[in-house]
């Protein structure tokens, strides 16, 4: 069991390797980062209100930038549910909203 701090190091850590992955192209590999720091984000343990809410905004941001990694992929089922986790956070979350009718709008063509 990592201490909070620590464990949130590694968490943005893996975001920002995915998101480095994301500028260059490479959103597969992205996607499994991001995948990888939400795995650690669950696995937090006896946080305060502050570091409770601190992850779930960095959870959403992991949804929202890795079912941007599936719409480049064109993996729309996938972009979807990760659409719905950011929404399952955050219900009127603008981003997650626009990208989820992104998918729809894509799975219709």
């Amino acid at each position: 069991r990592l201490p909070t701090r620590r464990r949130m190091e590694i968490v943005m850590k893996n975001k920002a390797e995915a998101n480095e992955l994301f500028s260059c192209g490479n959103y597969r590999h992205a996607a499994a980062r991001y995948a990888k720091a939400l795995t650690h984000c669950a696995k937090f343990y006896d946080l305060s209100p502050q570091e409770e809410q601190e992850v779930k905004d960095v959870k959403l941001s992991l949804y929202l930038n890795m079912a941007f990694s599936y719409i480049k992929l064109e993996k729309f089922d996938n972009a979807f549910a990760s659409c719905n986790d950011a929404l399952s956070i955050d219900p009127k979350n603008v981003k997650a909203l626009y990208r989820r009718a992104t998918v729809q709008y894509e799975k219709r063509k």
